[in-house]
């Protein structure tokens, strides 16, 4: 471990414990089902009455597809310190048969983090993953004309399920109900599953929208008076006002009059109706246990316009459109990348959306962006991707810094709801090489 590694790991314990040394108690709340609860002056994900803080990783895309596999994922997860696991759930594996589900799977990989003490989190692979419909089962990819997929503008398709498609969107919701259901009788009196993220990176590419015949004839229809209204008094978020004062601030009319035909304005109505499709999912599983849900954002790269990255996801501008639109989730969180850690996590610190990370890159600054998350932003938590496969000084770091998390959270979670709690990050940066490196 190079001495620069040794200092970065004892500066971020050290700033946590001065943040928090001043916090001061806060009553527990009752028990019941994990859910979110303001709590002074931030909201907390509370499990068995308490709050709960996520020191957390994501598993990679395929990892708890195989229970032996996963077992030696979450052995490795636990050696690290992380108290809770985003663990994947396939559309595909819980229901290969339209009507007959398979929750085994599940089960074992509940069984298997309560025999390390580790809390779930549930990542839906369905309709939608990384844009496109990869974990969809067999039947639904076989049946184009039951479940049809986007038109791109060129008229050609792509593997992307429209969310014009009610017969999908209600599979899924059927699916995902059955999921919750069957995790309420299993773990109700255990609390090892305590949220779940609904679909995964939800976004429109390579278009801002579908040009689908039933998406094309809802572009034409007039924009409900809910959006209009809330666009006009500036509570969709700045750049949505914008865009809808550029097109004239019209208070009735198409699609097309209302916020324009630009990849701008398409971008909104592909939210719309992803946030529709999504909230009609969500609904359906809070109706059997009403777990704390969200759902995941694929970011922007500098310079692209709608169309050219995922589109009409939960994106920082169309927070608050998503708020409107899918009232049953209870946040939106982003999906982080980028260098940028700290500006892209803080643009969710916004409309009262609570801030989670559930997916970061797992580098060596994933331990400073942990604590940054929790001490600036009162972050529930966070994790790196692929958090099995962390290896070297990054698992050393994260090791340590995840000790130091979890030791303290009690005042780190007592000192958020105080307001008594900072975030510090250097504007340097590292490279993490020491002089004889760079000298070869």
């Amino acid at each position: 471990m190079p001495a620069s590694n040794r200092s970065l790991a004892v500066l971020i314990s050290f700033c946590l414990v001065f943040g928090a040394a001043t916090a001061t108690s806060t009553a527990r709340g009752v028990k019941g089902p994990p859910r979110l609860e303001q709590r002074g002056k931030a909201k907390q994900l509370v499990v068995d009455g308490d709050p709960f803080l996520v020191v957390g990783g994501e598993l990679g895309n395929s990892t708890a597809s195989d229970l032996e596999y996963l077992a030696d994922a979450l052995d490795r997860c636990a050696s690290m310190n992380v108290n809770t696991v985003m663990l994947p759930v396939y559309w595909d594996l819980v229901e290969p048969v339209e009507g007959e589900f398979d929750f085994s799977l599940v089960e074992g990989a509940i069984d298997l983090a309560r025999e390390r003490d580790l809390k779930l989190v549930y990542l839906w692979f369905a309709t939608w993953k990384n844009s496109m419909s990869a974990y969809a089962p067999t039947w639904v990819k076989r049946d184009t004309t039951r479940f049809p997929r986007i038109r791109q503008s060129n008229g050609e398709a792509a593997e992307i399920i429209s969310p014009e498609s009610i017969s999908a969107r209600d599979a899924d919701a059927r699916a995902f109900a059955q999921l919750m259901r069957w995790t309420k009788s299993y773990d109700a009196g255990r609390h090892t599953v305590v949220m779940a993220q609904v679909e995964n990176e939800i976004g429109m590419i390579p278009d801002p929208r579908d040009h689908g015949a039933p998406s094309d004839a809802i572009f034409t229809h007039a924009v409900p008076d809910k959006l209009v209204r809330l666009a006009g008094n500036g509570d969709l978020g700045p750049e949505i006002e914008r865009i809808w004062r550029e097109n004239g601030g019209n208070r009735s009319g198409p699609w097309s009059r209302v916020f324009g035909d630009s990849p701008e304005g398409q971008e909104i109505f592909a939210a719309w109706r992803f946030a529709s499709y999504v909230e009609h999912v969500a609904a359906a599983g809070k109706r059997e246990y009403a777990l704390p849900m969200f759902v995941n954002a694929a970011l922007i790269r500098p310079g692209y316009r709608p169309g050219n990255y995922p589109s009409g996801g939960p994106l920082p501008h169309l927070i608050e459109l998503w708020q409107a639109t899918a009232p049953s989730l209870d946040m939106l969180s982003p999906d982080i990348y980028f260098p940028n850690f700290m500006d892209w996590a803080s643009r969710y610190h916004r409309a009262g959306n609570p801030v989670f990370i559930p997916e970061m890159a797992p580098s060596m600054r994933a331990s400073a962006n942990a604590v940054f998350a929790v001490g600036a932003l009162n972050a529930i938590g966070s994790g790196p991707f692929a958090i099995e496969d962390v290896r070297d000084d990054k698992a050393w770091l994260l090791r340590r810094c995840y000790r130091h998390l979890r030791n303290m959270s009690s005042l780190i979670l007592d000192a958020q709801s105080d307001g008594r709690i900072l975030g510090l990050a250097p504007e340097i940066g590292f490279d993490w090489t020491t002089s004889e490196d760079a000298a070869t």
